[in-house]
């Protein structure tokens, strides 16, 4: 039960910091906001996503071409 409680705080605080990190005129944001498709979870896994690209990306990059 402590397990499950955790992981969905963890679920709801990442919900919560993806809503209050992008503005109201996001696309996405709208989308949400509006109803027709997706949640602030929903934005939170995209932008991991996103964000493990680039993290792979920069790795693969030669050292003369890092910034």
């Amino acid at each position: 039960m402590q397990v499950n409680q955790v992981l969905n705080k963890a679920r709801d605080d990442a919900g919560n910091f993806a809503q209050g990190s992008l503005p109201d005129t996001n696309n996405v944001v709208r989308m949400v906001t509006a109803g027709s498709k997706g949640s602030f979870i929903n934005i939170s896994q995209v932008r991991l996503c996103i964000y493990c690209a680039e993290a792979a990306q920069q790795l693969q990059r030669p050292a003369f071409l890092a910034a």
